[in-house]
């Protein structure tokens, strides 16, 4: 029983091993930021409902509920919001996080 657990343990780890190499071909595209973008191009492809528009216009960005982000936000192409904080202990000062609260 030995030999068999111990086989089984080397097959996986040469799969778990042997899947890091596997990968996709690369290929290169043109990327968008050299080519130049007019003002307001971006805001002319976003097309929302206007009842939408006005309560995202309506809310106030000191005081975001939970609710309004469920029921606004969620239905609008919003950007989402990462929260980083950290470090590593007694070799780099700790970060600063980025929200305000």
């Amino acid at each position: 029983m030995e030999g068999r657990t111990r086989c089984i343990l080397i097959a996986l780890f040469l799969m778990v091993w042997l899947s890091g190499c596997a990968g996709t071909a690369y290929r290169y595209s043109v990327p968008s930021y050299t080519q130049p973008l007019e003002q307001g191009s971006v805001l002319r492809q976003i097309s929302l409902d206007p009842s939408l528009e006005k309560k995202i216009l309506a809310l106030n960005s000191e005081r975001v509920t939970d609710r309004d982000v469920r029921e606004v936000l969620s239905r609008a192409p919003a950007p989402r919001i990462v929260n980083i904080h950290g470090g590593i202990y007694r070799s780099i000062w700790p970060w600063s996080p980025f929200q305000t609260s």
